[in-house]
């Protein structure tokens, strides 16, 4: 856990970035909102990376 930010980084869970939107939405700190926002993006980063990933290894054996 990051003490200075609050925020505790753990393994990507499915809704995370619904919860970490639902924080941001309710924040009235700036720094701590800017934190949550990074994080966010972060999350959905990496949920879209895996999206793509998962996308192109179903794609591999199509030939058009």
């Amino acid at each position: 856990m990051d003490s200075r930010k609050g925020l505790l980084m753990t393994p990507y869970q499915p809704n995370d970035w619904q919860h970490l939107a639902e924080q941001a939405s309710n924040e009235m700190d700036s720094d701590k909102l800017l934190d949550l926002v990074m994080h966010l993006n972060r999350v959905l980063g990496e949920q879209e990376e895996r999206s793509r990933a998962l996308l192109h290894r179903g794609n591999e054996g199509i030939t058009v």
